[in-house]
This record gives structure tokens, C-alpha cells and sequence, in this order.
């Protein structure tokens, strides 16, 4: 009883710095991504920190949401399998993971460069469609 009371505790405090986590930096990466927008634009920023109950709210029902229909689908697909099945996942699952490693590098390496790219012409495109305006 008390491992179960610990390990929900545990959970729950995981939950709770996760959310703290998640409305800072959401909010850092709202802000980073504005002061780009509005930089394009050439429109004066200030940082400002902005809290909405509302939008944590909604956050938190849709994570609960999608918890909850991934816990639906696992258990009745862990309740109609055997310890067979089980072990033989396990074992497919390795060679998944030896397999791809490779191919999910390079796909890795590949979005990194396709970001540079992106970033390096979206800043050679606002240097040169501002004509006089920035």
C-alpha cells in the first residue's frame, strides 16, 4: 500500500513540474517566435510574460483526453494477449531498434539541414523584399 502511495505521489509531483515546465517554455518559445514575427514585420517588441488559466486548463483536458484513450486502447489489446506474445514483441521490438537507428539518423541530420536552409533563405528573403520599408 504505501509503495502504491508513493509511486502515485511520485506521478502526481512528475505531472505537476512537467506542467510548470511546459507553461514556461511555451510561453519562452511564444515569445521568441513573436519577437521573429513581428521583427520580419519591422514592428517594435517588448517581452512580456502572459499567464491564461484558461489555455493551462485546456492543456491539461486534452493531455488527460489522450492519456486516457492510449490507456483504453493498450489495455484491451495487453488484456487479449498471452506471455508468448509478450516476449515475441520484445524480440521484434530490438530488431526495430537495430535496424532503424541508422535510417533515423540520417533522416535527423537531414531535418537539420533543411532547417538551416529554411532559416538562411528566410532571412535572405527579408533582406531583400523590405525595399525601403524596414
Amino acid at each position: 500500500m504505501l509503495a502504491v502511495m508513493m509511486l502515485v505521489e511520485q506521478r502526481e509531483a512528475g505531472l505537476i513540474v512537467a506542467l510548470v515546465l511546459g507553461v514556461v517554455l511555451g510561453n519562452l518559445m511564444f515569445q521568441i517566435l513573436r519577437a521573429i514575427m513581428l521583427a520580419l514585420f519591422g514592428v517594435e517588441y517588448r517581452l512580456s510574460f502572459a499567464f491564461s488559466l484558461e489555455a493551462v486548463g485546456m492543456t491539461l483536458l486534452y493531455v488527460l483526453l489522450v492519456y486516457l484513450l492510449a490507456l483504453g486502447r493498450s489495455r484491451r489489446r495487453i488484456r487479449r494477449m498471452q506471455i508468448h506474445d509478450f516476449m515475441e514483441l520484445d524480440r521484434q521490438n530490438e530488431n526495430v531498434v537495430i535496424r532503424t537507428s541508422r535510417r533515423r539518423r540520417r533522416v535527423f541530420v537531414l531535418s537539420l539541414l533543411l532547417g538551416a536552409v529554411g532559416t538562411v533563405l528566410l532571412l535572405a528573403s527579408s533582406d531583400t523584399d523590405c525595399r525601403g520599408m524596414c
